[in-house]
């Protein structure tokens, strides 16, 4: 028996967001939901489930090639089962939002479909239009579905592009604007006037530079005493505050980190602010060491040039490739240069 094929069947955008196609396909086919596209495509109720929505029954009944479904789709990547991809980039299911669609209606009416970017969980802004987004209906108050009439349409009828969008920062925006380039692929962007170091984190894969915003700006509501580390907003703003002028906030947060560290803390800075090196250094899901460099760099310049308290181990300073006279000399390289034997070193040190 031949799978039935829809009426109208419109190609996939190379960046548009799965469930989004899924939706646009039910709105050009005259559907009132998405759940008659799945009923259509014979698929059982765990084959819609996301991030596994069964591209093989989808791709019959919208008669495009499954491969043009599997660019956009969010099932684990090869060898990674614990994992999702969004638009080919490797990310954890945590990175995503993918049951309370958020979008920018005016972005929907400029381009005919939703981006994959808004699938994102950090992205609570359009950096295009510097808004932030729609999440409920303006008419109906409920928080939206992806089983709606429409991408602007809600199922209440509701018209989803009235809404009134407040203004988000532009720090803010800034630093969503380069999410949003990493996650379409996109260059950097050639103007930066909020000096964001974007370079350098567009060079990170998707899923250590969300790591990484996630690890700063969790350190940066800490040192402030207010907000909330697990709201996707305050994540934004606090990394947004951090990552401007770079790298003056950053080292601005280490001296925060630093005043509430106790009085008589000594040893090895990296010992000192233990929290955020590991989390930004140590830490294995981070990936290359070479995309955190710039962040090395910068907590060197702090150790060294504005924390008074401590010592930095040279490896680090090797690791850099730095030259140049130490500050600090470790007990066997004290001994050495002075010419006596470690327990005399050690007895003088003492």
């Amino acid at each position: 028996m031949n799978t039935p094929l829809l009426v109208r069947h419109p190609a996939p955008y190379p960046t548009e967001s799965l469930l989004g196609y899924v939706l646009r396909v039910s709105e050009d086919n005259g559907y009132c939901s998405p759940w008659s596209v799945y009923r259509l495509a014979g698929m059982k109720s765990n084959e819609r489930k996301t991030p596994g929505v069964n591209l093989e029954k989808l791709a019959r009944i919208i008669n495009w090639p499954q491969d043009r479904l599997d660019s956009i789709a969010y099932s684990a990547p090869a060898g990674q089962p614990r994992w999702c991809r969004l638009l080919g980039h490797p990310v954890l299911p945590q990175d995503l939002n993918l049951t309370h669609p958020r979008f920018c209606p005016q972005c929907v009416r400029e381009k005919g479909f939703l981006e994959a970017h808004w699938d994102l969980r950090l992205m609570v802004a359009c950096p295009v239009h510097r808004c932030l987004l729609i999440s409920s209906c303006p008419e109906c108050g409920r928080r939206l579905r992806w089983f709606r009439h429409g991408l602007l349409e809600c199922e209440c009828g509701g018209d989803l592009s009235t809404c009134e969008l407040s203004s988000t920062l532009e720090a803010e925006a800034s630093l969503l604007h380069m999410i949003r380039r990493k996650a379409l692929s996109c260059p950097p962007d050639e103007n930066n006037p909020m000096r964001l170091p974007q370079d350098q984190l567009m060079a990170m894969g998707l899923r250590s530079m969300l790591l990484a915003l996630r690890t700063i700006a969790k350190h940066r509501i800490l040192a402030d005493g207010t907000g909330d580390r697990n709201s996707a907003r305050e994540i934004v703003s606090a990394a947004a505050r951090v990552l401007v002028e770079w790298p003056a906030n950053f080292i601005a947060l280490l001296e925060d980190i630093g005043r509430q560290l106790p009085a008589d803390t000594s040893g090895g800075v990296g010992k000192q602010f233990g929290a955020i090196y590991w989390g930004l250094f140590r830490n294995k899901a981070m990936g290359d060491p070479k995309q955190t460099e710039f962040l090395r760099v910068a907590f060197l310049d702090f150790a060294t040039n504005h924390w008074g308290r401590g010592f930095v181990d040279h490896k680090i300073i090797r690791k850099l490739g730095g030259t140049g006279p130490k500050r600090f000399l470790t007990q066997t390289e004290f001994a050495a240069k002075i010419g006596v034997q470690q327990s005399t070193a050690a007895r003088l040190l003492r």
